[in-house]
């Protein structure tokens, strides 16, 4: 499950989609699955992606704008040091 879910989020980067990035996040926190590895093993695998592609000149300054957005989109709702909730309920910590 955890590598599934990783790779979507990795995906929501590569394809640029902040909005989908959020909403695998919060479906990750909420299935248990550890922030820590969905962040990068998911995330940050994307946003290198992103960088690679924008190196190789596949990619240019706009997509790895939107790719950042997808990425800080990701993690957004839980900040490193802080608790994570989901509907109220603690669910973690980063």
């Amino acid at each position: 499950m955890t590598d599934e879910m990783c790779e979507h989020l990795a995906l929501a980067v590569i394809n640029g989609e902040p909005e989908e990035a959020e909403v695998l996040a919060r479906e990750a926190l909420e299935k248990g699955l550890d922030p820590l590895v969905c962040i990068t093993d998911g995330l940050t695998a994307g946003i290198q992606q992103v960088g690679k592609l924008f190196a190789r000149g596949e990619y240019f300054l706009p997509e790895l704008v939107i790719g950042a957005k997808a990425m800080k989109g990701g993690p957004g709702r839980c900040r490193c040091g802080s608790r994570c909730s989901v509907g109220g309920e603690r669910v973690g910590r980063l």
